[in-house]
């Protein structure tokens, strides 16, 4: 297993560079995709059969490349939606009354679809 900070990289072994990746909250298959090309590595390199002198390079130019790209993982990525969610709540608006309620918000079929949905009511 490889760390990130606090975060453990599970499919290391196994799985190509990109997928390994997007186990990370807040990282996509575009923005992987783009870190790989970034970084001019071969997609299909997998993380746990490097040295570990070269895992330790590619997390510092992936720290790099998100530092760069102002883009949000992790922790500060699942405060800022928390936040936005929030915020649609405490505004009474549409989307946060239906989020709220554990309901379909971007007008979904609700009367067949979303079952699960109606019966926990946003347990």
């Amino acid at each position: 297993m490889i760390r990130l900070g606090d975060i453990t990289l599970l499919r290391s072994e196994k799985a190509p560079l990109s997928a390994t990746l997007q186990e990370i909250y807040g990282v996509s298959h575009s923005s992987a995709t783009k870190f790989v090309n970034y970084a001019g590595l071969n997609p299909s390199t997998r993380l746990g059969s490097q040295s570990q002198g070269k895992i330790k390079w590619i997390l510092q130019l992936f720290r790099n490349y998100v530092s760069e790209h102002g883009l949000l993982i992790d922790s500060s990525s699942r405060s800022k939606n928390i936040a936005e969610l929030q915020y649609l709540r405490e505004i009474n608006c549409q989307r946060g009354l239906r989020n709220a309620q554990g309901l379909t918000v971007r007008g979904q079929k609700s009367k067949s679809n979303g079952r699960t949905q109606r019966r926990l009511r946003g347990r």
